[in-house]
């Protein structure tokens, strides 16, 4: 069986910046939560100092709604580095409104073949001391997931 594993190691460990920080904080408390622009109301993932729709610096953060549907993926199994191992799947998990964020995707490649729209669970994983977002296909996780 091959499971997509997940990559660990500083070469994933995000850059931290003043309009990340709240989302990592959220994440460490189990809580994807992404901006929302003060003004026009949109959603903006990646954090960002100002929107990208009005240009309005004001923000906060709010929990993504909807279960997430896997809108795009790409299977790794080449590594970009001997202290990596392959293979890993980084997937973009589209949640209402279209937010789409960004994690890692594990399942059993022998048993699952992903597809676009498919229903996704969210889990955090402690990784290079950060809790990042781990996707599953719905009813698909495997046993040493959290």
């Amino acid at each position: 069986m091959t499971k997509m594993l997940l990559p660990e190691g500083e070469l994933f460990a995000p850059g931290i910046t003043e309009d990340t920080q709240p989302f990592w904080d959220w994440t460490a408390q189990g809580e994807l939560r992404v901006q929302r622009c003060g003004a026009c109301g949109r959603f903006r993932f990646p954090p960002l100092p100002a929107c990208r729709t009005c240009g309005s610096l004001e923000a906060s953060w709010e929990p993504v709604e909807g279960m997430p549907r896997l809108y795009s993926w790409v299977i790794v199994h080449r590594s970009v580095s001997r202290d990596v191992p392959v293979p890993y799947c980084i997937a973009v998990a589209e949640f209402a409104d279209e937010v789409h964020v960004v994690g890692n995707l594990l399942f059993d490649s022998d048993e699952i073949t992903p597809r676009a729209g498919m229903a996704l669970s969210v889990g955090f994983r402690e990784l290079a001391g950060y809790f990042v977002p781990i996707f599953h296909l719905a009813g698909g996780r495997t046993d040493d997931d959290t």
